[in-house]
């Protein structure tokens, strides 16, 4: 069972009359808030000029990987990258039925009658 599923299962704050998008929500802002407290605590011996230094780091990394993403979507005027392009599928050949009917030419029998 998930872990999402177990907090849900056992939250107190689950009644038919509350709505899911609501107990979600409430979760979610539980574990927010758990997450944040847990970050505090790591980071608290860090300087501010470490912070700083951190937080300029992940927005740029995460900034660049969405401007490239968006940049690829906008510039590619023909669709999604050839790999991405639906290929066209393979049909399988039919087999009319009196192919169906013929005797197999490999069969013993079919051998014998011929020599």
């Amino acid at each position: 069972m998930s872990r999402l599923k177990k907090i849900i299962t056992r939250s107190k704050t689950r009644t038919p009359e509350t709505p899911l998008a609501e107990q979600i929500n409430s979760i979610l802002s539980k574990m927010q808030w758990k997450t944040a407290g847990y970050l505090n605590r790591k980071t608290a011996s860090w300087s501010p000029r470490k912070t700083k230094a951190v937080l300029i780091v992940f927005c740029a990394l995460c900034g660049s990987m969405i401007l490239f993403s968006i940049a690829r979507s906008v510039l590619s005027a023909n669709g999604p990258p050839n790999r991405f392009k639906a290929q066209r599928a393979i049909t399988p050949k039919t087999i009319a039925p009196r192919e169906l009917s013929r005797p197999n030419p490999t069969d013993s029998t079919l051998l014998k009658n011929h020599h």
